[in-house]
This record gives structure tokens, sequence and C-alpha cells, in this order.
């Protein structure tokens, strides 16, 4: 049984007609519980702060850099007391032609310092409060283009990598012919 609950709070200021600030708070509690597979049980609180800052010069241009924090503990009574700290920041582009054509990439850099007790880092555990990353410092980037073809033909790319201190590159692609009708 998964049980996810989250409060958020998200702000923007419009600094003037082509910059803006956001501001996202997110605190939260996620948590899964198995009956027969007691090693998978967790109860993770998390509090999340991410701030950006975007500019838009033309409607069809949109840089936006991003930052944040993510602090996030197990408080499950049967565990140890993990401890997770997320610092990141990045840049995002993103390119769009109205109704035609949308591509958005961002790459982020990710500082993790984790104290995890003796629990596995590929322990369920570990995969959900490390995001699939490793301790130390980690690099994500991707891209995604949606294109258009002609009425109710649309195509999709996306490209994802990751690259942390002690592993090899990690690289995903996807590719999508969709027929709308």
């Amino acid at each position: 049984k998964i049980v996810q609950r989250v409060w958020k709070l998200a702000s923007r200021y419009y600094l003037s007609s082509y910059s803006a600030i956001r501001l996202t708070g997110t605190e939260g509690l996620r948590s899964t519980f198995s009956d027969f597979l007691v090693t998978r049980n967790y109860e993770i609180q998390y509090l999340q702060v991410k701030p950006e800052i975007s500019f838009q010069p033309k409607n069809t241009l949109r840089i936006s850099f991003l930052g944040g924090g993510t602090f996030k503990k197990n408080v499950f009574e049967g565990g140890n007391g993990e401890k997770v700290e997320l610092y990141d920041g990045g840049v995002e582009l993103k390119v769009n032609k109205l109704s035609q054509r949308n591509i958005t990439s961002t790459v982020k850099y990710i500082r993790i310092n984790a104290d995890f007790k003796g629990t596995a880092l590929g322990s369920p555990l570990g995969y959900e409060m490390l995001e699939a990353l490793l301790p130390g410092n980690n690099f994500t980037w991707n891209i995604t283009w949606q294109e258009k073809l002609m009425n109710g033909l649309q195509f999709s790319f996306s490209y994802e990598g990751r690259k942390s201190d002690t592993s090899k590159m990690i690289h995903i692609g996807r590719m999508q012919l969709s027929a709308l009708f």
C-alpha cells in the first residue's frame, strides 16, 4: 500500500513583462507498507524549496534558471532514521512555435549528502530517497521535442542522461509517433 500526502505552496512575481520569479515550497510524506515484504517498508517525510527565475524575451523562447533544496528523512518506526539532502541548480531552455513544435531542454547539477546508517543505497528506500541518483555530485540533462506533422499525426522524441561521480554515464531515448483521431 502506497500513501502520499503533499502540501504545496507556489508564488510567482513578475519583475517585468518578460521576466518572473517563482518560488515553490512542498512538504509531504510518502509511505510504502507491505505485509509480505517488510524490508520495503518506509515512511519518508520531506521538505522541498524550488526557486526559479525566468526570462521570456519572445513568445517563442523562455530561459529559466532553476535551484532548490530537498530534505528527506525516513520516519518509519522500524527504520534507522536515514537522511538525505539534495541541492540542485540548473538551466532550462524552451522553444516553441504555436501549435507546431515544442522543444524543451534542461541541464542540472545535483549535490546529494546522504546518511544511510547502514541501509543499502540500492534498497527501495535508497532508490526513493536518492531519486535514482548516488550520493555526491550528479549531473542530469534532457531534451524533449514534440512536432505536429499534420492533422492528427504527432511525433515526439525525448532523450535523458545522467552521470554520478562513481558511475558510468546513462543514456535513455524514446521516440513516439501518435495518430490522434
